[in-house]
């Protein structure tokens, strides 16, 4: 596994995916006085319920990440778990992005930091942020981020802060 917090969400997931396969089984198998029908329904249902728990759940832990504007993999959204997040062209990135002769192997690294997500162009590397090249820059949600032929879009959870 590479990150320890997906791992978590993966279990979370399948627990609360079994939690509803085992209800299903017990309200299936008093309504039809069969197990063979809770049975398939219970495998549906396990399945079904650890997707859907572990999607949300997801959904719900993400702090910041990255959604693909334009480029291959248009649409593909990048949730930042790993820290550092590697951007590049080897197989071996967090976010590999193939076919693009102009991104190097490790063309940048995205870091957590103190809540906020630290973007560095690596082995001078050339990285956009909002049209400007960088060296290193704090992102802020709706950043545009070109790298190589790709264009991402930074997207960060915002906490609205409670007024006292």
């Amino acid at each position: 596994m590479k990150s320890w917090k997906k791992l978590g969400l993966g279990l979370a997931g399948g627990a609360i995916g079994g939690l509803l396969g085992g209800v299903l089984f017990d309200l299936i198998c008093s309504l039809t006085g069969s197990g063979v029908p809770a049975r398939c329904f219970n495998i549906i249902g396990l399945g079904l319920g650890a997707a859907v728990a572990t999607a949300l759940l997801e959904n719900l832990a993400k702090q910041g990440w990255l959604r693909v504007a334009t480029g291959v993999i248009t649409g593909k959204q990048f949730i930042l778990y790993r820290n550092p997040t590697i951007i590049g062209s080897s197989p071996k990135s967090e976010i590999y992005l193939f076919k693009d002769p102009t991104v190097a192997a490790r063309h940048a690294a995205i870091n957590g930091v103190g809540g906020n997500f630290l973007v560095t162009a690596l082995g001078g590397a050339t990285v956009l942020l909002n049209g400007r090249p960088i060296k290193q820059q704090v992102l802020k949600n709706g950043d545009q981020l070109r790298i190589g032929n790709t264009i991402f879009l930074f997207e960060a959870r915002i906490i609205k802060k409670v007024a006292k």
